[in-house]
């Protein structure tokens, strides 16, 4: 399990601590790192990888693109077609695909 992931930039490499990942965007061979402050880290992987590596009790896969913190989410928004979108505490919408429901609902514990 993950509790640092290596970031590297122009002559610098830092360690960003998973706890300060609001959520996790697949963006072709890399991810964009969301941070708790705003920032977007760019990192060379796959979000595959890191879904299997981070900690479940944590983090939760909902869409074949996004991975979320569940410490930052808000709400859960129903639209008209039944369709779920996470609001997180920044207010960023990320939505749920129906593949990943269930996932959700079981790390929630709860149905929705």
């Amino acid at each position: 399990m993950l509790d640092r992931i290596v970031v590297k930039g122009p002559n610098r490499v830092r360690l960003l601590p998973v706890e300060q990942i609001s959520w996790i965007e697949a963006d072709g061979m890399y991810v964009k790192l969301h941070t708790r402050d705003g920032g977007v880290h760019l990192h060379r992987g796959l979000l595959g990888s890191l879904d299997s590596s981070l900690d479940a009790r944590r983090f939760v896969r909902i869409h074949r693109s996004a991975i979320v913190n569940i410490d930052v989410i808000d709400e859960l928004r129903q639209d008209a077609h039944g369709d779920y979108v996470v609001l997180l505490r920044d207010r960023t919408e990320v939505r749920v695909g129906r593949r990943f429901r269930a996932r959700l609902q079981a790390r929630l514990g709860q149905p929705l």
